[in-house]
């Protein structure tokens, strides 16, 4: 097994590079399935919200694209050994790679990340600045896409840092995310809260960077989470090399190891219990239940409010709301203090004369 992507019903597809074929778990679990067969070292997965399917072949150099009833057209060849694919905004597709046009001569350092246009087939190089770029994550924001990628480091002559997660804006051009030396990240996942999830072979640890007590001088087959404000704490290590990864939809997350042959599930917390919400003018205090030692989140129109759910896993918050409408409030529970898997939302529809829990 190398990667995972979601299907719009919950199952999840599993890729076998070595076995030229990609499986089906159903949600839930269960005995896997043949989903497709005989294709060209399969790694890199992203799912439309169709079902429609597109599959880096790494062996083949190129990208697929498998429609619902199994016909399948090529979006992309002649791209040097592809390995990630992101379906971002306005029918683009993003693709991480070892070049572009394919040379046919081995890129031992090289690395690009490139925009396809699945309406026009145009192709556009957002980077050709990386070293074994992987997994790859787009997020729509302020209308156009921005772009996540981990890579081994950026080719710069004299570069001390072998920075890992990089920002890539739909313009091109990529920016490092300031954080501990890496070596062989491969998957990369965005969680509800906008936390990145990465994966890694080793990690050397940096006590200014990661937010934790072990001192190993090396983590074997790391799991990494790094905040939105680029804070970084190790979730997890000891893996046998894993590989890609992927979010269930209760906020489970699954990460492959490729050499083991397996899929491992890491459990996130339930979702939280609200009581009767009680608004108070432009505000709203909020409390329930959580899983003991988890962080309660609440995210609504008017911002974000958090509280500790205590040894009891009871919590109190207070959220501002906006005026002369329905607040619309996801409440999350985030284990490890904070540091850990979020929860599905709660959602509280709030309005000032009716307050409502669904």
């Amino acid at each position: 097994v190398y990667n995972l992507a979601l299907m719009p019903n919950g199952s999840v597809l599993v890729s076998e590079p070595y076995a030229g074929q990609i499986s089906l778990v159903p949600e839930g679990g269960g005995a896997p399935r043949l989903y497709q067969s005989g294709l060209h070292q399969p790694r890199g997965m992203a799912v439309a919200q169709d079902g429609t399917l597109y599959v880096a072949e790494t062996g083949a150099d190129r990208i697929l694209r498998i429609d619902q009833d199994g016909s399948r057209h090529v979006i992309l060849d002649g791209v040097e050994d592809p390995i990630g694919v992101a379906l971002g905004s306005d029918s683009s597709l993003y693709v991480t790679a070892r070049g572009w046009p394919r040379t046919g001569l081995w890129p031992v350092r090289a690395g690009v990340v490139l925009r396809v246009d699945l309406a026009s087939s145009i192709v556009t190089m957002l980077t050709q600045d990386l070293v074994r770029p992987e997994g790859i994550v787009a997020v729509s924001q302020g209308g156009e896409d921005v772009i996540w990628v981990v890579a081994e480091r950026q080719r710069r002559v004299g570069e001390a840092r072998g920075d890992a997660l990089f920002k890539i804006s739909a313009q091109g051009g990529a920016i490092p995310v300031s954080g501990p030396r890496l070596w062989r990240p491969a998957g990369l996942g965005r969680d509800a809260l906008g936390n990145m999830w990465l994966t890694a072979r080793r990690q050397l640890p940096d006590p200014d960077l990661i937010a934790e007590d072990d001192t190993d001088a090396w983590a074997r087959g790391a799991i990494l989470r790094v905040t939105p404000e680029g804070v970084w704490y190790r979730f997890a290590h000891n893996l046998d090399e894993p590989a890609g990864v992927a979010f269930e939809g209760d906020g489970d997350l699954l990460v492959a190891e490729p050499d083991r042959g397996r899929v491992l599930r890491f459990r996130a917390p339930a979702a939280p219990r609200v009581d009767e919400p009680s608004p108070s003018g432009l505000s709203i205090t909020l409390t329930g239940s959580a899983e003991a030692g988890s962080l309660v989140v609440a995210r609504g129109p008017a911002g974000m409010a958090s509280a500790p759910a205590g040894n009891e896993g009871r919590f109190q918050l207070t959220l501002g709301l906006v005026a002369q409408q329905v607040n619309s409030i996801e409440v999350f529970a985030v284990g490890l203090s904070g540091n850990g898997l979020v929860s599905a939302p709660t959602i509280v529809n709030v309005a000032p004369s009716s307050p409502l829990v669904l």
